[in-house]
């Protein structure tokens, strides 16, 4: 029986019991938004989706995007914000496969999605990642 990956669909090799391909995969699944995640955030960003999604409206988009880019008024005094900014921009080609939905992407791309996403004719429920985000 061939075994795949969950987050990447790559082919899983080793260990019966083993769930990912990699570490990468295992980690970035592990910090998804999901309504069980240990990580607060995480846990009420997804329960939110979750009751948005149950409400019944004809079309929701929900936006999930990595660390928004843009000017905060308030970041002015905090100097991890533009340092983390930097680091992020240099290694963001190494970030490929499952860690592409944590790069770092600016606000108006994702404004712009998802403005595209409201005016476009599917019904139901629309997740955007950073795919979504970098189309517009």
């Amino acid at each position: 029986m061939k075994r795949t990956c969950p987050e990447c669909g790559d082919k899983i090799v080793g260990r019966i019991d083993k769930k990912f391909c990699c570490d990468a995969c295992r980690n970035s699944f592990n910090n998804r938004v999901n309504k069980d995640s240990k990580n607060l955030y995480l846990k009420t960003k997804g329960a939110v989706e979750e009751k948005i999604k149950s409400i019944g409206y004809d079309h929701v988009v929900i936006a999930q995007p990595g660390h928004l880019l843009g000017i905060r008024p308030e970041d002015r005094l905090r100097i991890e914000v533009p340092i983390i900014e930097f680091f992020t921009k240099i290694i963001k080609p190494l970030m490929i496969g499952p860690l592409r939905d944590f790069r770092n992407i600016s606000a108006q791309e994702v404004a712009s999605s998802i403005i595209a996403a409201m005016q476009g004719d599917v019904i139901g429920v629309t997740t955007l990642t950073y795919k979504d985000f970098i189309k517009n």
